[in-house]
């Protein structure tokens, strides 16, 4: 797979990601998100898409 397949699989899990009901669900689809994320930037390093997706992500999971 590229690193547009990696990061487009990544956006559906993250759509999943927020209707995921257990916290075992959440943790297992955020663990698929984050893995999809850094195996698009493994391939291409300079994808500011993705590194604003993990931002994002991180913000929806960890409010202050």
């Amino acid at each position: 797979m590229g690193a547009d397949q990696y990061y487009k699989r990544g956006m559906t899990r993250q759509t999943m990601l927020a209707a995921a009901k257990t916290p075992a669900d959440k943790k297992k689809l955020a663990d698929a998100v984050t893995d999809d994320y850094n195996k698009a930037v493994q391939i291409r390093s300079k994808f500011p898409e993705v590194y604003r997706q993990i931002g994002l992500m991180y913000l929806d999971n960890n409010p202050k």
